[in-house]
């Protein structure tokens, strides 16, 4: 009869690989240079969008956007310390069907066509990149109301008081 060897207790455990606890540092540095290479590589279409926002009292509100979106990304970031990243590479698919979007809304010079894939594209770099735990953080919180499409029904929508769903719950 064979025995197993007696565990190490002074042996570090190494993490799964691609899979790593907290938002590490080269998912960040990759994420961003990522959305920098989006920007740069559609710039037509992100110009486009600037000059409707400049032009348009209607659109105005699209440069807040922008920094809203990065100052709760911000305010969130202890939240984003804890999760595991690993890139979720079927998300790529999606990301050349939104490319494919994009050139479509290109020939036939279709503007909302274009800005819309290019949003899409810049949201699906997240977690493509570092996973889909990080875009699940991103989106939702514990108190946040259910206005968009939960990735997780068990941490979505939720009540912060009593923990009940809430009755606008996606699925």
């Amino acid at each position: 009869m064979r025995r197993d060897p007696l565990p190490n207790p002074m042996a570090t455990p190494t993490p799964a690989p691609l899979a790593r606890p907290g938002i590490g540092r080269a998912a960040l540095v990759a994420t961003l240079i990522a959305l920098a290479l989006l920007v740069g590589a559609y710039w037509t279409t992100v110009r486009g969008m600037v000059d409707i926002w400049a032009r348009s009292d209607t659109f105005a509100h699209g440069f807040v956007v922008p920094l809203i979106s990065l100052w709760l990304v911000w305010r969130h970031r202890a939240n984003l310390a804890g999760v595991n990243t690993r890139p979720a590479f079927w998300v790529l698919a999606l990301v050349a069907v939104a490319g494919f979007g994009w050139l479509l809304g290109e020939l036939a010079e279709v503007n909302a066509l274009r800005q819309f894939a290019f949003v899409v594209l810049m949201i699906l770099a997240v977690p493509a990149i570092a996973g889909l735990d990080v875009a699940r953080e991103g989106l939702h919180s514990r108190s946040h109301s259910c206005s968009l499409p939960c990735l997780s029904a068990s941490s979505c929508c939720r009540d912060s008081w009593s923990g009940r769903r809430r009755s606008p719950c996606w699925p």
